[in-house]
C-alpha cells in the first residue's frame, strides 16, 4: 500500500477534523491509534504528519544525534532527513503500551529499510520508547527515542545534523530532584568501578532496559546477565561524566533526561563516546525510588579521539551550512565569549554582538554556503580546524549571487561532556 500526504491526512481526521469522534475513544485508543498514524507518517517520509505528533515541548533522542527539543528543531531534522532517504519499508510494531501516572509509554520494535543517495538498501532494525501525553483529548509526544538492536554503522543514518544549546545539569530542589541526583550520584560510581552488583541495586524486579547494539532486556535478571557481561575489567574508564537535563515529576512516577560522556584507553589508543537517555523512575511501597524504564542511545559513535573530534568538527561545518535555521538554532554551535575575527572589520566579541552583526546579515541579504574541513588537530581541551568556505551572497530583491570563497581558521573549545563549541573564528576572503 503507498501511503500519500492525502491518505495520511485522512487517516488524521479524528484529531483534526471530528473532536466528537475523538473525545468518544478511550484515551488508550487514541494512543494506539496515534501510533499507528505517526508509524505510516514515517513511512511515508511526511514532515508535516508526522510533525502534527510533536509540539514545543516534545524532545526528540535519535540514533547518533543530540537531543531535539521543540517542534521547529524536529521538523528541520525530519524534512533534512527525508529529503535524503528513499524508505523501501517501515514496520513499527508496539509490544507494550502502559499507563504510568499521566503518561502513556509505548515500547516496540522497528524495521526500516532505506536507500540513501550513497547506499543502496539500508537495513535497520531496532527498538523504541515513546512517551505520549494527551492535550486537549489529542495524543502528543512527550519523548521519543530509538536504537538498533544490533551494531549500526554511523554513516548509514548521520544524514541531518541539527546542533542544540548546551544543556547545563539541573540544581536539585524538589524531593524528586534530590532523590533522583542521589541515584545518579550512585550509579556514577559503580558504572565507573565497573560494579554491576551495585548498578543493580537500583533497578526494579520488572525493569525493562534498553540500550544500544542490543534488543530490550526486560525484567532484573536479564539486566542482571546484561550488565555482567558488559563490563570488561581489562578495560578500565578513563573518564565518566554523567548529568541529569531535566525530570518530570509524574505522581509515583519520574521521568528523568540524562547525558553522559565517557572516556576510555583501548591498545594504548584513546577513545570517547558521548550518548543520552531516558529514565523512568517508580516510586515502591516502600517510599524507596527504582528505575522502572530506561533507555539510552549514543549521540556519537564510540571512537579514537581524534575521530571523535574530526566527526564532530564535520558536524559543526555542515550545521554552519543550514543558513535556514533560526538565529537562536544557528548559534548553538559558538560559545557565550567566542570571538570572530572578520577580514577589514574589528572583532566581535562575545554571542550577543556577533548575534546582532548576524541580524544585519540577514536583513540584507541571504547567504549560500558550503563549508570544507581540510584538516583537524586534537589537544586535551581544544580542536584546532582549518577549512575553507564556498558560496554566494544575494542581496534583497536580486536574483544575481555574488560568489565568495575563503580561508577558515576555528578554535573549538572542549565542554565536560566532549562537546565542541566555536570559541574563535578568523576567515580570509580569497582573491
Amino acid at each position: 500500500m503507498i501511503i500519500t500526504k492525502l491518505s495520511l491526512k485522512s487517516l488524521l481526521l479524528p484529531f483534526l477534523m471530528t473532536p466528537c469522534l475523538a473525545t468518544a475513544q478511550s484515551a488508550d485508543a487514541k494512543i494506539r491509534a496515534a501510533s499507528s498514524q505517526l508509524a505510516e507518517a514515517l513511512y511515508a517520509e511526511a514532515t508535516s504528519e508526522v510533525v502534527f505528533f510533536f509540539d514545543k515541548d516534545s524532545r526528540l533522542l535519535p540514533e547518533y544525534h543530540p537531543t531535539l527539543k521543540g517542534s521547529t528543531l524536529i521538523e528541520s531534522y525530519y524534512h533534512d532527513l527525508f529529503k535524503k532517504t528513499e524508505t523501501i519499508a517501515f514496520k513499527r510494531a508496539p509490544f507494550q503500551i502502559e499507563k504510568l501516572g499521566p503518561l502513556f509509554l509505548e515500547m516496540g520494535l522497528f524495521e526500516h529499510d532505506y536507500n540513501t543517495e550513497e547506499i543502496q538498501k539500508v537495513t535497520y532494525h531496532g527498538k523504541y520508547m515513546t512517551y505520549w501525553s494527551m492535550q486537549s483529548g489529542v495524543p502528543k509526544v512527550v519523548a521519543h527515542i530509538w536504537g538498533s538492536s544490533s551494531w549500526f554503522d554511523a554513516h548509514t543514518v548521520d544524514l541531518t545534523y541539527i546542533h542544540t544549546s548546551f544543556n547545563p545539569s539541573i540544581t536539585p530542589l524538589t524531593d524528586w530532584e534530590k532523590e533522583i541526583e542521589a541515584s545518579r550520584q550512585f550509579a556514577y560510581k559503580a558504572v565507573f568501578e565497573g560494579d554491576a552488583e551495585t548498578q543493580l541495586i537500583g533497578y526494579d524486579e520488572e525493569a525493562i532496559y534498553m540500550t544500544y547494539y542490543d534488543p530490550p532486556f526486560i525484567g532484573k535478571q536479564a539486566i542482571s546477565d546484561y550488565f555482567m557481561s558488559h563490563y570488561n575489567p581489562e578495560i578500565p574508564k578513563d573518564s565518566l561524566n554523567t548529568r541529569i537535563v531535566d525530570i518530570m515529576e509524574l505522581g509515583n512516577y519520574a521521568l528523568k533526561f540524562g547525558e553522559y560522556f565517557v572516556a576510555w584507553t583501548y591498545e594504548n589508543q584513546p577513545f570517547l563516546i558521548h550518548g543520552k537517555g531516558i529514565t523512568l523512575f517508580k516510586r515502591t511501597s516502600e517510599g524507596k525510588i527504582k528505575i522502572f524504564r530506561q533507555m539510552i542511545n549514543h549521540s556519537m559513535p564510540p571512537m579514537p579521539t581524534a575521530l571523535f573530534d574530526q566527526y564532530q568538527a564535520s558536524r559543526i561545518t555542515r550545521h554552519l551550512d543550514n543558513q535556514q535555521l533560526a538565529l537562536e538554532d544557528y548559534l548553538a554551535v559558538y560559545s557565550e565569549k567566542t570571538q570572530i575575527l572578520p577580514p577589514g572589520k574589528s572583532a566581535i566579541s562575545g554571542i550577543e554582538a556577533f548575534k546582532s552583526h548576524l541580524e544585519q546579515q540577514r536583513a540584507s541579504g541571504t547567504l549560500d554556503i558550503k563549508h570544507e574541513v581540510e584538516s583537524v588537530e586534537t589537544y586535551p581541551q581544544t580542536v584546532l580546524l582549518q577549512g575553507s568556505s564556498t558560496g554566494a551572497f544575494f542581496a534583497t530583491g536580486s536574483s544575481e549571487g555574488f560568489p565568495f570563497s575563503t580561508k577558515n581558521l576555528m578554535v573549538l573549545d572542549r565542554d565536560e561532556m566532549g562537546q565542541l563549541q566555536i570559541s574563535t573564528l578568523i576567515w580570509n576572503m580569497n582573491p
